[in-house]
């Protein structure tokens, strides 16, 4: 009897510790509670200014790079529109200007082709437009072209003449011969680049004349 007397007892005695142990629990709860709420709290913080110091600056900087390129773009595209296509804006002149043509005559030129004793003689016609009535008042000394006069003033005719005799010149006698129909093609093309430093276009190049002798 005294044995159980004394378990009864023991029992009794340790009941009393049940209630202390929940209270540590409520009160463990309740401090993790506040602390996960501000670790949240903390990694939103982190966040929010991460993407307003990191991540906004490097898009708002994309996008107004590609603006700024697109920009670009289309003001290039608009500035070379007749520059990636001089063809056509040869053309437009000679719309807008036909009645503004002009027609200048080399005059005999003879050189000695390369290499040989041989001379040639040629004779060239250059049918030109100016880029617009300003371009070709800027042509002529004092804004008009004398009445029968060159279509282009000495200075510029003997720039012509002397590009003319140097391509000429830079031929044999037997490549003048074999390149004869396609000449005047080359020399339009090595007078293009002087007449449009000076906003003229070259619509065609005639051989009248052209002697080997």
């Amino acid at each position: 009897m005294a044995k159980e007397k004394d378990k009864t007892e023991e029992k009794d005695g340790q009941e009393p510790v049940k209630p202390e142990a929940d209270e540590k629990v409520k009160k463990s709860a309740g401090l993790k509670l506040p602390f996960v709420l501000g670790i949240i709290a903390g990694v939103l913080v982190v966040l929010i200014l991460a993407v307003r110091f990191l991540f906004l600056p490097y898009i708002v900087g994309s996008l107004t790079s590609e603006a700024t390129a697109g920009e670009s773009k289309t003001e290039g595209e608009s500035k070379s529109e007749h520059g990636n296509n001089p063809l056509k804006e040869e053309l437009d002149v000679f719309k807008a200007n036909e009645k503004l043509s002009e027609f200048f005559q080399t005059g005999r030129i003879t050189t000695n082709p390369k290499a040989s004793t041989q001379f040639v003689v040629a004779d060239f016609g250059i049918i030109f437009f100016p880029k617009d009535e300003e371009s070709l008042k800027e042509l002529y000394p004092g804004g008009k072209k004398e009445e029968g006069g060159s279509a282009l003033p000495p200075s510029l005719s003997s720039r012509v003449r002397g590009i003319i005799n140097s391509i000429l010149g830079s031929m044999t006698a037997e490549e003048l011969q074999i390149k004869r129909d396609s000449i005047p093609e080359y020399v339009m093309a090595n007078l293009k680049p002087f007449f449009r430093e000076k906003k003229l276009f070259i619509k065609e190049v005639i051989l009248q004349e052209f002697i080997i002798q």
